[in-house]
């Protein structure tokens, strides 16, 4: 069976930083699943999230997780 294909989307300035913080932890916890292949993207600016969620799904991402603030949730969840 093929490994789940796991985006995460970080927005790395909310939270006073603790976006960027936080990678390190999801990779760690995530990877103890060895039936989960995961990659991580950083935003870099407004809207970033968008288009890094489209590419997750259009390179068949089968789950998406957003880290951020209210913005960076509304930009992946729409």
């Amino acid at each position: 069976m093929k490994p789940a294909n796991v985006s995460i989307v970080i927005n790395p300035v909310a939270g006073t930083g603790k976006g960027k913080r936080i990678a390190k932890y999801l990779l760690q916890k995530i990877k103890n699943y060895s039936d989960f292949e995961v990659g991580i993207t950083f935003t870099k600016e407004k809207y970033d999230a968008i288009s890094i969620t489209r590419k997750a799904i259009t390179d068949g991402a089968s789950m998406v997780i957003a880290v951020g603030g209210d913005g960076t949730i509304n930009e992946v969840v729409n």
